[in-house]
């Protein structure tokens, strides 16, 4: 009787131990699937950003722009959050200006995932970051 006992229940665990398994299977690819959901659309973070240290610049149609410089932008999150990439480097340059270069791209990151309010924009010849308040909504860039 003790090996028909010991039997029954070694079955009964291997039986728990491929339910445990395929939960936890599910559970990661749960998890995986729900953190992979789409950046927000860039018609989110369309308007005119402020910064009384270096000027404005504005987000509209797949496009950031300052003065007559115009590059296409994307959006994405990371572990930091929610942001906005130029092709191009943009940026402040020695906390008095911005401006868009040819060098390596920076992330832009956004307060908050809808309708954000500021974007952080680096110095990194000072090695500073300087936020970029929302000034208006708009939908029109040249």
């Amino acid at each position: 009787m003790n090996s028909e006992w010991r039997g029954k229940h070694m079955e009964a665990g291997r039986g728990l131990g491929v339910i445990a398994a395929f939960a936890a299977a599910v559970f990661v690819w749960v998890t995986l699937l729900i953190s992979e959901t789409p950046p927000p659309a860039l018609r989110e973070f369309a308007g005119i950003y402020a910064n009384p240290c270096c000027g404005s610049f504005t987000i509209g149609n797949g496009r950031l722009s300052t003065g007559a410089e115009v590059v296409p932008v994307e959006t994405g999150f990371d572990k930091n959050g929610v942001f906005i990439i130029p092709e191009k480097y943009f940026g402040v340059i020695d906390g008095t200006r911005i401006e868009i270069a040819g060098g390596y791209p920076m992330k832009l990151y956004v307060n908050r995932k809808s309708n954000p309010m500021t974007i952080e924009v680096s110095d990194t010849s000072a090695g500073a970051t300087y936020e970029f308040a929302r000034a208006a909504k708009t939908t029109r860039v040249r």
